[in-house]
């Protein structure tokens, strides 16, 4: 399949959980899947409002049977050793698990919390293209892009949950980036509202190398103001009000165009692929030692 429509839903927290938020939710499914999406997308922490955190998977692979779409449901928290993994899944038009990730790159504040890092990250080859999850933090760690990448991933999935402000710049330096210097599409989906203390902002948005995108701005779709160059397509006071809505956003993306943009700057044949595997490992390992010393029992969370 060349021509794939990817659906977003910018979902908003803290209007109900329970059953009345398993409603809400195959409503805004049912209206993307009516726009003849084949991929939708929801944010990070969905798990988290759901009623029976057991049947979540059970729920939302019936969901995705029901349209014959892919689904990625947002994410939840899968059991681990002394501790939770933060874990997306996509659900195939059958229903079954297609992907299942974890997020690999945590904060201090969501170690101290029990999350652990995922140690894994794996694209899974799909009828749509080849698809990788980038959850939550990952998002701003240029390695989990480019890992993905570099295993042949075409589209990136990434539920997010942002903490107000989230601005501008901070998502242009974190997916936007990853996808020009990887050449993928990337959908970032962002929960909005207040839960559980926190206020959320979304910029949900679907990524695009520049050269394929209308005006050169590397979005094919998004929710508040576009970034082009040093201009400012969108006035960032009139994006406000979106970045805290329910909102439902979609575009359609081709592979065709994606691969004739590799083809006509293929970047991949610039990298130094035998440097990286000589002096990456070692770098990682005395890093990860490093790592104890910063982290120490006691310390108190800050981010």
């Amino acid at each position: 399949m060349d021509k794939i429509k990817i659906a977003v839903i910018q979902f908003a927290a803290g209007k109900e959980t329970g059953k009345p938020f398993e409603e809400r939710a195959v409503a805004l499914v049912a209206q993307a899947a009516a726009q003849k999406a084949d991929l939708v997308l929801l944010p990070a922490l969905t798990g988290w409002m759901f009623p029976w955190s057991l049947s979540f998977r059970v729920f939302f692979a019936d969901l995705a049977r029901q349209h014959g779409i892919f689904l990625a449901p947002g994410t939840v928290r899968a059991p681990g050793q002394e501790g939770y993994l933060h874990t997306a899944y996509l659900f195939g038009p059958d229903g079954s698990v297609f992907l299942e990730q974890a997020q690999t790159h945590t904060t201090l504040r969501e170690r101290r919390g029990g999350m652990l890092a995922g140690e894994t990250l794996q694209p899974v080859q799909t009828e749509i293209g080849s698809i990788g999850f980038v959850i939550g933090t990952d998002a701003w760690y240029p390695e989990a892009s480019r890992i993905l990448a570099l295993q042949g991933a075409e589209i990136l999935l990434s539920p997010q949950a942002v903490e107000a402000p989230y601005g501008k710049w901070h998502q242009i330096r974190g997916l936007w980036q990853e996808v020009q210097q990887n050449q993928v599409y990337d959908i970032e989906c962002g929960l909005v509202g207040a839960w559980e203390g926190a206020r959320y902002q979304g910029r949900s948005a679907i990524f695009a190398p520049c050269e394929i995108t209308e005006g050169l701005t590397g979005f094919l779709a998004h929710v508040g103001p576009v970034v082009a160059g040093e201009t400012e397509v969108a006035p960032e006071q009139t994006a406000g009000a979106y970045l805290e809505q329910e909102i439902l956003l979609s575009a359609q993306v081709s592979l065709a165009d994606l691969r004739l943009a590799q083809e006509r700057f293929p970047i991949y044949r610039h990298f130094n692929c035998a440097l990286y595997e000589r002096a990456i490992p070692k770098i990682y390992e005395s890093q990860a030692e490093a790592n104890q010393k910063w982290d120490p029992p006691g310390r108190q969370p800050t981010g």
